[in-house]
C-alpha cells in the first residue's frame, strides 16, 4: 500500500549572481541564514551566497561598539575622578600650611619664641641676641639697630 504526503512549503525565489540561474530556498532556511549570517552554495554552479552580514552579527558588532565606548568613557570619568581626588587633596594641604603659617604668626605676635616656644615680652631682642645666626631669613633682629651699630663703628663715634 502506498502512502501519499502533502505538504505545504514556502520557497524563497533566488537568482545566482554568478551562473543567473533561478532556484529556490526553503523559507525557514532562508531566514535562519539571514539571522546567523552564513551562506550556501548555488545548486547548478557552486558559487558562494550570502544575505549579507546578518541581524545577528549586526548586532554584536553594535553591541561591541558600545561596550568598547562604555570602557573609554568609564575610563575617562575614572581617571577625572583621580584628578580631581589629586586636586583636593592638594588644596587641603595648602590650606593646612595656610592654618599653620596663621597659627605660628598668632603665637609670635603674642610674644612666643618660634624656636624655643616660650614668651617673652620683647620677642625682637630675644631673636637677635639667643637666635640670630647671620641669616635675617631664619631670625628677625632689630636690623635698624644693627644697621646704626654698624655705622657708628666705621664713623668712627
Amino acid at each position: 500500500m502506498a502512502s501519499t504526503f502533502t505538504d505545504c512549503i514556502k520557497l524563497r525565489h533566488i537568482t545566482c549572481y554568478n551562473c543567473s540561474a533561478t532556484y529556490g530556498l526553503n523559507e525557514a532556511f532562508a531566514a535562519r541564514r539571514i539571522e546567523d549570517g552564513k551562506g550556501w552554495w548555488c545548486p547548478y554552479c557552486g558559487a558562494s551566497t550570502v544575505f549579507g552580514d546578518g541581524e545577528n552579527a549586526r548586532l554584536r558588532l553594535e553591541k561591541e561598539s558600545l561596550e568598547r565606548q562604555l570602557r573609554a568613557e568609564s575610563n575617562r570619568v575614572a581617571s577625572e575622578l583621580a584628578r580631581h581626588d589629586q586636586t583636593k587633596a592638594r588644596l587641603r594641604a595648602t590650606k593646612a600650611v595656610a592654618t599653620r603659617r596663621k597659627k605660628q604668626i598668632e603665637r609670635v605676635e603674642k610674644g612666643v619664641c618660634p624656636q624655643c616656644k616660650r614668651s617673652f615680652t620683647n620677642l625682637r631682642r630675644h631673636m637677635a641676641t639667643q637666635h640670630y645666626c647671620g641669616n635675617a631669613a631664619q631670625a628677625t633682629p632689630d636690623v635698624d639697630a644693627l644697621a646704626n651699630k654698624g655705622r657708628s663703628k666705621a664713623e668712627g663715634r
